[in-house]
């Protein structure tokens, strides 16, 4: 961490002696938490309070930190907890450099530099996760989450219950059923494109 914290900060002040600064959009991220697979030496970060890591569906391998710097637009040292994602990076890097997206593909990613320039509202309804057999989708603050197809959904508020400690799931069925049936859609969108 120490060597990457260097690095950044080398790369940062070359744009800052070069004068480039102000027209450099820099954002870091991660690409998943601290793995938690019980590898004993290994898996040494954390995820607290998040439930789990790297390699799953749960908040502790969806959810990263990030950083972002865009002098005059993003204001410095303010915190975004509006959720986006890694694909969003592609749509805004290409706007930024004036490129033009391919027509006639599905892209996951819509522009997130409204939201980090001025703090508007997620340009996402619904956010699709899978990895191996695990699946979540997440809309608003509500989330499924299960780690086989086999098994029923979960469901948790991420507003109340960020780490994931209490299935509403028999609770609020209806809620189950509306985020599925969006999940539904995204994993049929997903199959489309495969083929």
């Amino acid at each position: 961490m120490t060597a990457l914290d260097r690095a950044i900060g080398r790369v940062l002040k070359v744009l800052d002696t070069s004068g480039v600064a102000d027209n450099t959009f820099v954002f870091f991220m991660s690409d998943n938490g601290a793995f938690r697979l019980g590898r004993k030496g290994l898996d040494i970060g954390s995820n607290e309070p998040l439930r789990h890591g790297g390699v799953t569906c749960w908040e502790g391998g969806l959810r990263v930190a990030a950083i972002a710097r865009w002098p005059g637009r993003i204001k410095p040292g303010s915190i975004i907890a509006t959720p986006f994602w890694s694909p969003d990076l592609l749509v805004a890097c290409a706007k930024l450099a004036g490129a033009k997206l391919p027509a006639g593909v599905v892209l996951d990613g819509k522009d997130p530099l409204p939201v980090l320039t001025k703090g508007a509202p997620s340009p996402h309804k619904s956010f699709f996760f899978t990895y191996g057999r695990h699946g979540a989708l997440r809309m608003g603050n509500w989330k499924i989450v299960r780690e086989k197809p086999e098994q029923a959904w979960k469901l948790y508020d991420l507003t109340r219950d960020v780490a994931e400690s209490k299935n509403l799931a028999a609770e609020r069925p209806a809620d189950v059923a509306r985020l599925n049936a969006e999940y539904q859609v995204w994993l049929a969108a997903v199959n489309r494109q495969v083929r």
